[in-house]
């Protein structure tokens, strides 16, 4: 479940929260929920959460492939020009789509076995 912004304003009444054993302030509680909002739209946008998306840029990722499972080092984000989406670009003129994650690409040779 998403949080609201109106369902953070209302728990920002409280005049400290504690999480993970720390003490905020209201005043930093809410930067923080703020800015977490900002990065889920940012993957609602995107259609794939950050750290994965980070990870397949910085460590590459495995791709199915008529003749085996292929590592690619060399990934990058790209704009879709024919459907205005993004997705990931793995060697030239080669995209796939972030909703196909587990079926033609992954982080990791074993979940693509499965």
């Amino acid at each position: 479940m998403r949080l609201t912004k109106e369902q953070i304003l209302n728990a920002t009444a409280n005049k400290y929260f504690v999480i993970g054993g720390r003490i905020y302030g209201k005043k930093m509680f809410s930067k923080m929920t703020a800015e977490l909002l900002e990065y889920k739209d940012i993957e609602d946008e995107l259609g794939i959460d950050l750290i994965t998306l980070f990870k397949a840029i910085y460590e590459g990722i495995y791709v199915k492939t008529k003749n085996g499972i292929s590592k690619h080092y060399t990934v990058s984000l790209r704009k879709w020009f024919q459907t205005n989406t993004y997705c990931l670009y793995y060697r030239p003129y080669t995209h796939i789509w972030f909703k196909d994650y587990g079926k033609t690409w992954a982080l990791t040779k074993e979940e693509l076995k499965q």
